[in-house]
């Protein structure tokens, strides 16, 4: 049954935190999210924090926003489990989500589909993804093919029943999905900023070296790339209309 207290608060189901020293340079995945925020919306962020023990009822959101994460889908921790339980109820009130990376693949999880690795391995760095979601009210703006900030292990390698791919790239198939008439993930991270985005990828060089690729060259990428889908400001003028 669809929940009939709506609100315009935007809810945060945190489900990761950055390194220490990554996180004491950049802040939170909570405060990149809440970067992107329409300055209407900045004030009023609830914040679902698993690790901070029970989820408290998801009452009076206008729209939840689900992180990513270092921790992967396939091996939840007791906490994230809790998560995944608390996530079916949400959903079953036809609140509008948007799931980023980790949150993204909890959706597919949650939702009846299977997660599991990334077939050749991670894709870190810049990627080109194709959009053909002219009737979708979230995605219909986006360009036929926009350039996405992308570090990710695993992937939904099956989609629930229902669920229609949005977008997609050359490594992953399923960047952008409609998992539900309002509920929506991507695989992407429209919450990076270039300069995150940079210090990822230098993180990660010893990864890009085994593959086969030029750190060099993805970090120059990545110091050029910007994130043009606005996709977490539209999701919140979506869910909660002025």
């Amino acid at each position: 049954m669809k929940d009939q207290s709506t609100g315009t608060t935007i809810g945060i189901l945190k489900m990761g935190a950055p390194e220490p020293a990554f996180r004491a340079r950049f802040g939170d995945f909570v405060d990149w999210i809440t970067a992107k925020l329409p300055a209407n919306a900045k004030s009023s962020v609830r914040v679902f924090d698993p690790a901070a023990g029970a989820l408290p009822e998801a009452a009076g959101l206008s729209g939840l926003i689900i992180t990513g994460s270092h921790s992967m889908v396939t091996d939840p921790s007791a906490g994230e489990r809790t998560a995944f339980r608390w996530l079916e109820r949400v959903l079953a009130t036809e609140l509008p989500v948007l799931g980023m990376c980790y949150g993204h693949q909890m959706l597919g999880h949650v939702l009846g589909g299977e997660v599991g690795p990334l077939p050749g391995g991670p894709e870190i760095g810049v990627a080109q993804v194709t959009f053909a979601a002219t009737d979708d009210p979230l995605f219909a703006s986006c360009g036929a093919s926009e350039s996405v900030a992308v570090i990710h292990w695993q992937s939904v390698r099956r989609l629930p029943a229902g669920a229609q791919v949005l977008a997609w790239g050359e490594r992953e198939p399923h960047q952008a999905v409609r998992f539900q008439p309002r509920a929506w993930g991507v695989q992407f991270h429209p919450e990076f900023s270039p300069e995150i985005l940079v210090d990822l990828v230098r993180t990660h060089e010893g990864v890009l070296r085994e593959e086969g690729r030029d750190p060099a060259r993805v970090v120059a990428e990545a110091a050029r790339w910007r994130e043009r889908t606005d996709l977490i400001r539209r999701f919140v003028r979506l869910a909660a209309p002025a």
